[in-house]
């Protein structure tokens, strides 16, 4: 089975799914008002909340390595520690018995998807809740 890595791309894609809702309320211009061809994708409760678990699980991770990058000595250590970040941030998606494919999918549709954003970003805030605020 091939994996696909959690990219730079999809690291922006979470960084950005809390963003969004602001980015809506200022208004966007006209010309960058074109639709994001993104699926539709049906997620049930039970599924949602395994989404927000590892949502948070690599939020957490991401924080983690992030501050490794920004100590790291040079550009090679840091692609070092990035690939490490990717690895690692794959386990953690898998361990909640997702699929990179079906995590990626599910995260790039809630930015695109008004009422799917918010039900993800009322499970993630349950799952901080949860784990004390860790968040």
């Amino acid at each position: 089975m091939k994996r696909f890595p959690i990219t730079i791309v999809t690291a922006m894609i979470l960084g950005s799914l809390m963003a969004v809702p602001a980015v809506a309320q200022q208004g966007v211009p006209q010309q960058q008002q074109q639709p994001q061809e993104v699926p539709e994708v049906n997620v049930d409760e039970a599924e949602l909340e395994t989404v927000a678990e590892a949502y948070v699980a690599v939020q957490e991770l991401t924080n983690e390595f992030n501050q490794m990058v920004q100590q790291a000595e040079g550009a090679e250590q840091a692609q070092e520690i990035q690939a490490e970040y990717a690895e690692r941030a794959n386990g953690v998606v898998e361990e909640h018995d997702l699929t990179i494919e079906r995590y990626d999918l599910v995260v790039t549709a809630a930015t695109a998807d008004d009422e799917l954003r918010e039900r993800l970003l009322a499970k993630i805030e349950d799952v901080v809740a949860e784990s004390g605020g860790a968040e």
